[in-house]
């Protein structure tokens, strides 16, 4: 067991540094996302406040960037990353009053979203019917059209007595709630997919990467990319930070416990914040991790969030009603996500 001195030390703690290659330019922002060092958790379980420690006192790392990994064999690793713009990306943002002011109204959001949970008022399950059951039932035979032949199933089998959604956003990856995998190992997690006879195909998984903002049960970081052992050969979704109103059309493809497929279709609400989608969907247990859709002129159907939780929002009047949560999409989450894409291909 490593022992953890009373300052924080590098050397003590095995970091293991990354490559300085290891940088990947994004070509629509001119920002590069630069992973620095990988921890092994398993080696420092006796050091997690002291890690927690470092991070804080760095102040150029990027939280919302930095991920966790789950392998096969259990091993389980930290990496740490910045983002930043190189000299030649011309205007640097880091001045920029109206961001700032941006990242103010986000962290303003998550405390009160923190709080609700700890007041019980939010459950990390989305499984709330609004109003009337308006949810329409996907046959074997029309899941295998896009976008629901990429739905998966997530859990660890036929007889597996939990279950998740997830939806497919690579050859052989697959995007659901990180709340429906950060406690399971690789081995024990199984993916399916509907045939047209009605029957699952599952497949073994390899890894899992998720934020490590989650551990903090941050809603707003609630999802996770699933790498698989081979690759289904299924069509994937396109992921977008496209910008949403309350005019937007929104739709999830889930399954429930009992195996059965069903759509449903909502708009966001008011309450809906940069991080967060508070929507009327309707959801039951077995639909988190679902992969939420927006259908626009311009864009299609993209993937724009991932199905959380369900939250009591109490109105002005006092009212008190129960809605669906989804983790939301931005430019930040989708780009963190295509470099696991490219990392773990």
């Amino acid at each position: 067991m490593i022992l953890c001195s009373t300052e924080p030390q590098f050397t003590n703690l095995g970091w293991r540094w990354a490559e300085e290659n290891a940088s990947i330019p994004s070509s629509h922002d001119h920002e590069v996302i630069e992973e620095l060092t990988t921890i092994s958790l398993n080696e420092n379980t006796s050091c997690a406040e002291q890690i927690e420690k470092i991070l804080n006192s760095l102040p150029f790392l990027d939280d919302d960037l930095n991920y966790e990994t789950v392998y096969a064999n259990g091993t389980r690793t930290l990496t740490l990353v910045r983002q930043f713009s190189p000299p030649w990306s011309g205007e640097m943002r880091a001045g920029n009053t109206e961001l700032k002011g941006a990242q103010r109204e986000s962290r303003s959001i998550r405390r009160k979203l923190r709080r609700a949970q700890r007041k019980h008022l939010m459950k990390l399950s989305a499984n709330s019917i609004i109003g009337t059951d308006d949810r329409t039932t996907i046959g074997p035979f029309r899941a295998q059209m896009v976008p629901y032949s990429s739905t998966a199933r997530v859990s660890c089998g036929r007889f597996c007595p939990w279950g998740c959604t997830g939806v497919l956003v690579g050859p052989k990856h697959v995007l659901t709630a990180a709340h429906c995998v950060a406690n399971e190992k690789p081995h024990n997690l199984k993916v399916g997919f509907l045939q047209r006879n009605g029957m699952m195909n599952w497949y073994s998984v390899s890894r899992f990467a998720m934020s490590h903002k989650w551990r903090k049960n941050d809603i707003a970081s609630d999802y996770a990319l699933i790498v698989l052992n081979s690759s289904p050969g299924l069509p994937a979704v396109a992921m977008s930070a496209v910008p949403l109103s309350t005019s937007t059309q929104l739709s999830f493809t889930a399954f429930d416990n009992n195996l059965t497929m069903c759509m449903s279709r909502c708009k966001p609400l008011p309450y809906s914040s940069r991080d967060v989608m508070v929507t009327t969907c309707d959801a039951t247990k077995g639909n988190s991790g679902a992969g939420v859709l927006a259908k626009g002129a311009k864009h299609g159907k993209v993937l724009v969030g991932m199905l959380s939780a369900s939250r009591l929002q109490v109105s002005l009047s006092g009212q008190r009603r129960v809605y669906n949560v989804a983790t939301k999409l931005d430019r930040k989450k989708v780009k963190q996500i295509k470099q696991w894409l490219s990392k773990f291909s």
